[in-house]
This record gives C-alpha cells, structure tokens and sequence, in this order.
C-alpha cells in the first residue's frame, strides 16, 4: 500500500511504500517527518478499532444473496478474491476521508492547520489478498437466539459462513435481515482490513518524559474530573477545560499504556525474547512493575535494586516502554514505529539498536523509523550487505558479530529523504543507500576539523 500526503500541517507532498518491512524516514529538523509517522500511525490505529465501536464497515453490493442462502441452507461459502476487488475502491476512497478528518484528532491541533489537506492510499492488490488468504478466521457473533460463525483455514480463499438459531434446526431469520445484514458488513470489514492494516505500535521521541510523569499526570487528569464532578458553576467549565492537558494521539495511547502497566503486564507475548535481548545488550539490567504499578529498574551485578524510572539512565528510560511492549503487547505481524530509535544512546549502542530493528523485522514486524543517525543509517547498510550470503559475507559477519537474524534483504527496505517540507524515495541496492544530507555535513565537519588542526597545530 502506498500513501500520499499534500498539505499535511508543515508536510507539503510525501509518498510513502508502506509495503516495505522496514521504512527509514530520515532528513533535516522541521521537514515534515513527524506529519508523515503520526499519519500513517492514526490510519492504522483507527482501523484496529472493531466496527461496532467506530470502524468502517463497508457496503457489499450481493450481500442480500448471501442471507437468501443463510436462510434457506443455514450456510454460505464467500470467494474472497471477488470480494475484496468489489471493496477495494471503496476502502481506499472511505480511509481518506477517515483519516484527513481526524488530522485535528491525531495531532491536537485546530482543524484550520488541516483545511487544505489531502491523504490518498492506494492498496495493493496482490499483497493485500496473500495476507488474507493466509489468515485464519474462527468468530462467532450472538444478538439474541442468532449467532453467525466465521472460520476460514490458512491459505483459503473462501469464508464459510454458518447461520445458527437456538433452539431451532432451522432459522426463523425472517424478521433479522437487518441484522444478519449489518453483522455481516461488519464483520466482512473487519476481516479484511485486518489484512491490510497491520496492529500499530508507537515510540514517540517524548517517551523518556512519558515514563517519568505519565503517573502525575494521571494523578492531574483523575483531580481535574473530580472536580467536573462537583463543579455546579458551569460558567467556568470552559476555564476548567481550557487548562486541561492534551496531546497528539501517539502520545495521548503512549501515556493510556504508560499508567496502566499493572494490568497490561498480566498479558504474555510469544516475543518477551526480545525484551530480554534489548535488557541485556543495551540496558544491562532488567526492567520490572511494582505493586504500586510502577516502572522499576534492577541493573545486572549490582546491589542497588528496584530503581524508580526517574534514577535510570537516560537509555533506560527511553527503551524500557520498547521492553514493555515485547514482554507483554507485541503480537505477530504488528506495525512498529519509533521516533529517532537513537534518543539518548552512545554511537555503539545506537548500532545495536540498528541490529535489533533487523532483528524485529525478520521475526515479522513491520517496522518504520525516523532518524537522524549516521550509525544507524552504517549499521542498516552493513545488514543489508551483509545479507547477500556469499561465504565472504558470512565470514565478515562472524568476524563482526552479526547474527543471521539481524540482516535484511534490501527488497524489503524502503528509504525517503524529507527537504524542504517534500520527500523524495532514496534507492536500495545491495550495498544500502545513502543520505546525502547526512553526508554532507560529516563531510563540511571532516573539512572544518582539519583546517583548524593543520592551520593551528602543525
């Protein structure tokens, strides 16, 4: 899937292939990155959300065909491949429109900013259909005595569909097809944007304050609606209003999970492998949740224990929501964003991380960086040369301590470069790809130091 923006907030024009594993969004301050990953991060959010509680659900043209046959046979079996070609348009035309009004929403920002712009995706066909062929499907939904059952096997390309009354062989659906109408939609929908729309994570730059005062501000928000509560003089309530704390929507569902870690720690996710390997090759020492339901540190060999957040290193304060959602959110095939993986880290830690984005994307995340990092850039582009598997290849990588998990086939990464509040796609080849606007500095600073060394010194 491709997405174009024009005349989002500072972003003038950017396209983006969001078919790619790894996309890299790099360039100068102030050129319209941030526009472009908090976009793409609100048009996946907002079609996680089940259509009953204010998806999309999309209109199917022959869905009186299939409650005729649920009624008369009790089953019905859905080529999915002609579905989706008959929806299509109408996903791609409704997530626009989605998603260029709730701009104001995912930035916090008042709606004249966003007068002007315009979001257009375009879905590729190919990709989108192998992701739903491949998913499998067991759902069932109740309203009363009817429940209609969803199951589809991996690598089918038909939905079977079963209508069940209760108490009844046979179902008296006369008066339902409404609802077997509606249920159908939604569910429909719902199934294939799953297909399409990837469960979207971020790590916005302002994570290290998020963790430290998520807490606090948790505290201000509960006081503030105790207040409402008891307020009686509504003359004032917009006073009150207009003091209230609020922040674009990566921030905003950074913050939900940063205050309710104590609940969410009891889910388990199949990839707490990778927290350990982030505790282990950058924070050195363990991340762990209190009682009280705060974030705590215990570093490795020593006697100080359960560190509040606020003592860590900088390091750990900035990646420990990263350790977080391994151990507990992550799931197969999630959409990861981080805002400049390189916050707070020394050059050598910041070629680690580059390591381990390799290493998430080949255990099937997607994932989208914005960075300004020159190590990092390295690093990518070592993973990708290194990934051509010719026994010179391998040799280096032992020699340097890459691991095979870590490198990337450069068919799988996408590059843009923003200037001037524009983008423009930088080539991948095997050897990696270059930022000429990096390169340029490290080339003036390289110039400058020597001058007044040799000018100076010699």
């Amino acid at each position: 899937m491709k997405i174009e923006f024009n005349n989002v907030g500072l972003l003038k024009y950017a396209e983006i292939d969001l078919s790619k594993d790894l996309i890299v969004l790099t360039g100068p301050n102030n050129t319209g990155k941030t526009y472009a990953a908090y976009s793409v991060y609100g048009l996946y959010k907002f079609n996680q959300l089940d259509s009953f509680n204010g998806g999309i659900a999309y209109n199917i043209s022959d869905s009186e065909q299939w409650i005729s046959s649920l009624k008369e046979y009790g089953s019905y079996s859905l080529n999915l491949l002609d579905l989706f070609k008959n929806i299509k348009p109408q996903i791609e035309t409704q997530n626009q429109i989605l998603i260029k009004n709730e701009l104001s929403n995912i930035f916090d920002a008042d709606n004249s900013l966003f007068e002007k712009s315009d979001i257009t995706l375009h879905i590729e066909e190919n990709k989108a259909l192998s992701n739903l062929f491949q998913l499998p499907i067991i759902r069932v939904f109740t309203s009363g005595k009817i429940s209609i059952h969803f199951t589809k096997k991996v690598d089918d390309e038909y939905l079977n569909i079963f209508l069940v009354e209760e108490g009844s062989k046979e179902p008296n659906v006369e008066k339902n097809d409404a609802f077997i109408k509606s249920m159908l939609e939604e569910i429909i929908s719902q199934i294939i944007c799953k297909s399409i729309f990837n469960k979207v994570f971020i790590a916005p730059a302002e994570r290290a304050a998020i963790n430290i005062f998520s807490r606090q501000l948790s505290f201000k928000r509960n006081l503030m609606v105790d207040t409402l509560l008891e307020f009686k003089d509504k003359r004032k309530l917009d006073d009150i209003f207009s003091k209230a704390q609020r922040y674009p929507l990566p921030i905003r569902d950074s913050l939900e999970i940063a205050e309710d870690v104590f609940e969410l720690q009891k889910n388990k996710s199949e990839y707490a492998f990778l927290a350990d390997k982030i505790e282990e090759d950058l924070l050195k020492g363990k991340i762990k949740i209190s009682k009280e339901g705060s974030v705590q540190f215990n570093p490795f060999g020593s006697k100080v224990k359960n560190l509040e957040i606020h003592l860590t290193a900088s390091i750990v304060k900035s990646l420990s929501n990263l350790v977080f959602y391994f151990r507990h959110l992550a799931k197969k095939g999630d959409f990861i964003i981080i805002d400049e993986p390189e916050l707070n880290l020394h050059p050598d830690n910041q070629r680690k991380i580059a390591r381990l984005i390799g290493e998430f994307v080949n255990h099937g995340f997607k994932v989208m960086i914005s960075t300004h990092s020159d190590y990092i850039i390295r690093e990518i582009n070592n993973l990708i040369m290194l990934k051509v598997g010719s026994e010179q290849a391998n040799n280096l990588a032992i020699k340097y301590g890459y691991e095979p998990v870590q490198l990337i086939d450069h068919q799988r990464v996408g590059a843009y470069l923003f200037h001037k509040n524009k983008n423009v796609s930088i080539d991948v080849t095997e050897t990696g790809f270059e930022v000429d606007t990096i390169n340029e500095e490290i080339n003036n600073l390289n110039n400058a130091a020597e001058e007044i060394y040799f000018t100076l010194f010699d």
